[in-house]
């Protein structure tokens, strides 16, 4: 399963859920698309709330930083997600 959230405003072409359905594909690994939109205080808890819903066992997911004003003033996904995960994450960045 893929999860995009908000992807229209902020992805670059190059890191779409298109392309990495793609990928995974030519690796015949049959792929679910779930595309959502969430004000950025809702996007962690959109995941949770997903990947407890489906049963999922595991995320994977890209983890970014941002200048710390901006994340003290708006907060940021990634470290929300560490800290209230409710199943096991893989994180890249």
């Amino acid at each position: 399963m893929v999860i995009s959230i908000n992807e229209v405003q902020v992805a670059p072409a190059e890191a779409s859920a298109q392309n990495l359905m793609k990928h995974m594909g030519r690796s015949e690994i049959a792929t679910t698309l779930i595309e959502l939109t969430a004000e950025r205080s809702e996007v962690q808890p959109s995941i949770l709330s997903l990947a407890a819903d489906e049963g999922l066992d595991m995320l994977v997911m890209g983890a970014y930083g941002h200048s710390r004003i901006r994340e003290g003033l708006f907060g940021g996904v990634t470290r929300e997600m560490l800290n209230t995960m409710t199943v096991p994450a893989l994180m890249s960045h």
